[in-house]
């Protein structure tokens, strides 16, 4: 906890108070503590669970005393509040369930030593799709429940009929001030029905759709292609496409993680996201770093032996000779499966010879976890990957 608390952002003007409390001692203590330590004039706010939600006996709660008591604003949620990594802070609505929330956030509210009480939003720092994502929860047809979650929204059949518990990945997933991330799928529920996800976020205020970010998880492994397909179609423009959930690895970078249908993690693929556009298949947005050293000669494809290249695209890479088309329909039609790295070595209805050492030095780069999940696949074989995701 502590060293997720440090990562919260600072705000001028205003003392960040992170604790766990358990009674009414600790929240006597609260009050005392912050009131003797915090900068007069200062505004607070108060990062523990209720702090700003009415408490037994007076109806008060200990952020509008405390208010009161240091003549200044204190900041405080209604909710548990869930510190997630990453630097931010996301408040959850009482349930009185232990750890499954109702699904509807909670909020941030500034208590002012006047007693004028403003009501905020779940997520701190707040960020400008919030209020947008904020119109779309609730039930949503075709057994699709879509839910908000600190990094954004999350749309699944909710498994057994259950609320959603706080201790699953995607209440995990850390907030990007500048993509509201749409989870597709659940570790427990059945897959979602791309169309009723799609229904849910085809009113997306205008702004708002260019921030978004579809990302696959358990169950929507197949689904969250689809539902970024068709809202770009539907929209006319682009949208990003995760190849996992977003996550902190261990050592504190965010990375992209892809995980089975269970929702058990898989792998750390070597490209983060995809951009769909209305027509065509996803492009990568950022060049692997898997070719980092290998010469580039255009945007996304590399130099290998002459006179092969390497093509980063929405499956994988593509080995094709230099003289290849850099569109071919066939190539084109693979789908989109973040499971698995896909290498494609050759051009459909052309000679390959001289592919193999190619090949088998492209592969010699890869670090033994992008290996376990890699597929050759020759321009024979291609018919058995080509074709629509099914829905």
């Amino acid at each position: 906890m502590a060293t997720i608390a440090t990562d919260l952002p600072v705000e001028p003007g205003v003392v960040t108070v992170v604790s766990l409390l358990t009674n009414a001692r600790d929240w006597r203590w609260l009050a005392e503590a912050v009131a003797a330590s915090a900068p007069k004039g200062v505004a607070v706010r108060l990062a523990v669970s209720n702090a700003g939600a009415p408490q037994e006996g007076d109806g008060q709660s200990t952020a509008r005393l405390l208010a009161e008591r240091l003549r200044a604003d204190v900041i405080a949620p209604d909710g548990q509040v869930l510190l997630i990594p990453g630097g931010s802070a996301f408040v959850v609505a009482p349930s009185g369930q232990g750890t499954q929330p109702t699904g509807e956030s909670g909020r941030w509210v500034r208590f002012s030593p006047d007693g004028t009480v403003v009501p905020l939003g779940a997520r701190f720092p707040e960020p400008p799709w919030a209020q947008a994502a904020a119109r779309l929860m609730g039930d949503r047809g075709g057994g699709v429940t879509v839910v908000e979650v600190p990094a954004g929204l999350w749309a699944s059949t909710g498994g057994n009929g259950s609320a959603p518990r706080l201790d699953d990945l995607a209440f995990c997933v850390p907030l990007d001030a500048e993509l509201c991330t749409l989870i597709v799928g659940s570790a427990a529920g059945t897959r979602p029905d791309p169309e009723a996800v799609v229904s849910a976020l085809v009113d997306l205020p205008p702004a708002a759709r260019d921030r978004l970010l579809v990302a696959p998880y358990g169950s929507g492994a197949r689904s969250a292609g689809v539902v970024a397909g068709e809202l770009a179609r539907r929209w006319d423009r682009p949208v990003y496409l995760s190849n996992g959930i977003p996550a902190i690895g261990s050592d504190g970078v965010r990375r992209t993680l892809v995980t089975e249908d269970d929702g058990s993690p898989l792998w750390w693929p070597a490209s983060s996201r995809v951009r769909c556009g209305p027509e065509g298949p996803p492009v990568p947005v950022e060049p692997t770093p898997l070719l980092a050293d290998v010469p580039s000669v255009a945007d996304r494809v590399w130099a290998l032996r002459e006179p092969w290249l390497v093509e980063q695209t929405h499956f994988g890479l593509w080995i094709r000779h230099l003289d290849a088309p850099a569109s071919v329909e066939q190539v084109a039609q693979i789908p989109w499966d973040p499971r698995w790295l896909t290498v494609v070595a050759g051009v459909p209805g052309q000679p390959s010879d001289g592919v193999r050492p190619v090949l088998a030095g492209l592969l010699g780069r890869f670090p033994e976890q992008v290996k376990a999940r890699t597929r050759v696949v020759s321009p024979e074989l291609l018919s058995r990957l080509a074709g629509p995701i099914r829905r």
